[in-house]
């Protein structure tokens, strides 16, 4: 089952929503904006296992470039693990939305291409297959 953790108003998450009921991928959302209790430490270290770059993804993009929170980002990198999991789920502001992950995948933020890893691989083939007769098809039109 794939999780989809959004914030109320971030349109990068009303996207990720859509596109996953619009490719019919059956989800669990938790909005952290409405639920925050719900975004558990082990929630948390699943998305850590999957996530290559480490804690500091989990920091939303432009939270890392504004210089009132740049003083704070340094400071939470030399804390403990889970210190660090704690001021993240005390300061949810800080995190990066949508994230979107199943037991395989991680995906932080909204991304049009890289979403398409949550399609099921039986269905991504079948949609290959179909393109790449239609793509023959074309070619013999025009040839």
């Amino acid at each position: 089952m794939v999780i989809l953790i959004t914030k109320n108003s971030s349109s990068s998450c009303r996207n990720a929503r859509a596109w996953l009921e619009n490719h019919q991928i059956d989800y669990q959302e938790i909005n952290i904006s409405r639920y925050p209790f719900k975004l558990t430490r082990e929630i948390l270290i699943q998305i850590l296992s999957l996530e290559e770059e480490g804690l500091s993804a989990l920091y939303g993009r432009k939270k890392k470039s504004d210089p009132k929170y740049q003083w704070l980002m340094s400071s939470v990198e030399e804390l403990s693990l889970d210190s660090a999991l704690s001021f993240l789920q005390n300061h949810l502001e800080l995190l990066c939305t949508p994230i979107i992950f199943d037991e395989k995948r991680v995906q932080l933020g909204y991304d049009n291409e890289n979403i398409r890893k949550f399609i099921p691989k039986e269905i991504r083939r079948v949609d290959a297959s179909s393109k790449i007769t239609q793509l023959r098809q074309l070619e013999l039109l025009a040839g």
